[in-house]
């Protein structure tokens, strides 16, 4: 499991360089997908991972704004980068 960034840059740049398949989030190499540099393939015996995203804030009855704002810009952000790669509403799973 790669934990560093330069890691991941340095795997997804050399798949782009034609040395193998990788699998990362999708929204780790969106803006490759989305210019052709990289395409998305699906093995047969591959087996998805679960890459929901949770947002873990303090139970309250009113939850502050700016919290609710947050989690509302990455349900959005990410929803979108979900439809850049996969097309609106196919999802990536």
């Amino acid at each position: 499991m790669l934990r560093d960034p330069i890691d991941l840059d340095a795997v997804i740049s050399a798949c782009m360089a034609d040395l193998g398949i990788i699998q990362v989030i999708y929204w780790d190499v969106v803006d490759q997908l989305g210019s052709g540099e990289l395409i998305r393939i699906r093995l047969e015996d591959a087996e998805d991972r679960d890459s929901t995203m949770w947002a873990v804030y303090p139970s309250r009855r009113q939850v502050p704004r700016r919290v609710k704002a947050f989690v509302e810009m990455l349900r959005s952000h990410l929803g979108s980068l979900e439809d850049a790669v996969c097309g609106p509403g196919a999802g990536c799973s």
